[in-house]
């Protein structure tokens, strides 16, 4: 599988990056390591992810969660929070960043067959 990473959700990133500097490799991490199986099923092929947070390496439940929408053979996040800042993510954030995501794809004029490793 992989990844189609929009503007949307690297933006995402960069804003963690100001507090947690090593966010972007922890990404790279949960990148060679997902596994839809492991993960925690939402609906409509959206699964919740832990991540670890190695710039507070201490309690797994201080990590980060990413969200991400599996469509054929491609896996799209879309939305990542730290559990530090943010205990959870109710169902309609959830949407609102998926359409936030749908309208970068849109953009861009991505295609599902676009590949981004």
């Amino acid at each position: 599988m992989t990844y189609l990473e929009t503007d949307f959700f690297m933006d995402q990133l960069a804003q963690l990056s100001n507090k947690y500097s090593k966010v972007f490799n922890d990404y790279e991490d949960f990148k060679k390591s997902f596994n839809h199986i492991f993960s925690t099923s939402l609906w409509n092929d959206n699964y919740k992810q832990r991540v670890k947070n190695s710039s507070i390496p201490t309690w797994k439940r201080w990590g980060f969660r990413i969200i991400v929408k599996i469509i054929w053979d491609k896996i799209i996040p879309f939305l990542i929070y730290a559990k530090t800042m943010k205990e959870n993510v109710t169902d309609e954030e959830i949407i609102d960043a998926f359409e936030f995501v749908l309208k970068d794809i849109n953009a861009k004029r991505f295609t599902l067959s676009d590949t981004k490793k």
